[in-house]
């Protein structure tokens, strides 16, 4: 075979290549239309090779997201669009994931600033849009309203509140169980010195997040062996605080923080009052 004939049928071994990520790109982007049409909260996320070969534009992009009908910041719509110049979609090796919008979450972010870091990639602006695009999206989507009109924790969250208590030898009694033990009295509590907690089904995020800072406390052995009312009450404070700096990172809704801050203030003074009367 001469040089030419060579040089042909590498050029039709590189095209060959091209267009199998083009049809199996346009493919892909017309299942997510699909799945968009019947209800599913998707967006697309761009996920290139990052080795020696990959072109710095797409390494730029990598992990990108994007909604369905909007461009990445290459100008391109998917790897491979054909409507984009040919430095940009020939030999291209990158594909466009379908992400749902509630899997978007705070461990999702961390996972794609370990690969930014591990490839040296500068990501900040996409985090940053990442924050106030998605994360919001991704707790409130998974919520439930209760009949009385509170959200309910999503399981995800629930799992990676509680997961860490229950490794370490904690226990978690839920359902009528619970309810029995806290009657209407409140949607969760802990038992320091007995790593037991009750959850209602139906608990807040609130709720679980300060019975888990309950149960880091009590791992900390920071209630003491006698639990005075003072101990109590400066626990609760130091619960109910915490509670309100985690109001961003978890978006608890505002009807939670309200009653958070009104807890607060109650402890507050009932400490208050508890230290002038014995002062």
């Amino acid at each position: 075979m001469n040089r030419r004939c060579r040089r042909k049928s590498a050029g039709n071994a590189f095209r060959f290549l091209w267009e199998k990520n083009w049809i199996q790109q346009t493919s892909s982007r017309d299942a997510q239309h699909a799945a968009k049409a019947k209800g599913a909260d998707i967006v697309k996320q761009w996920d290139a090779v990052l080795d020696g070969r990959t072109r710095d534009s797409h390494r730029r992009v990598d992990g990108e997201i994007r909604e369905l009908d909007e461009k990445f910041s290459n100008g391109l719509m998917f790897p491979g669009d054909p409507s984009g110049s040919a430095a940009e979609v020939i030999n291209c090796r990158c594909t466009s994931n379908t992400r749902s919008k509630w899997a978007l979450d705070e461990d999702e972010l961390e996972t794609l600033k370990e690969r930014a870091a591990f490839f040296g990639l500068d990501k900040t602006k996409d985090f940053e849009d990442y924050k106030k695009k998605y994360l919001p999206a991704s707790e409130q989507y998974r919520r439930k309203t209760a009949d009385d009109g509170h959200q309910i924790i999503d399981k995800p969250t629930y799992q990676k509140l509680t997961n860490p208590f229950v490794k370490g030898g904690g226990i978690i009694i839920r359902g009528k169980d619970a309810e029995n033990h806290l009657k209407d009295r409140a949607y969760a509590s802990y038992l320091p010195g007995m790593k037991t907690a009750f959850i209602r089904n139906d608990a807040t995020i609130s709720d679980v997040l300060e019975e888990m800072y309950h149960a880091e406390q009590d791992r900390k052995n920071q209630f003491g062996k006698v639990q005075t009312k003072e101990v109590i009450l400066r626990h609760e404070i130091a619960a109910q605080e915490y509670l309100l700096l985690m109001t961003e990172r978890y978006k608890i809704p505002s009807a939670e923080v309200e009653v958070t801050r009104k807890n607060l203030a109650s402890y507050k003074e009932e400490l208050k009052n508890l230290l002038e009367g014995s002062g």
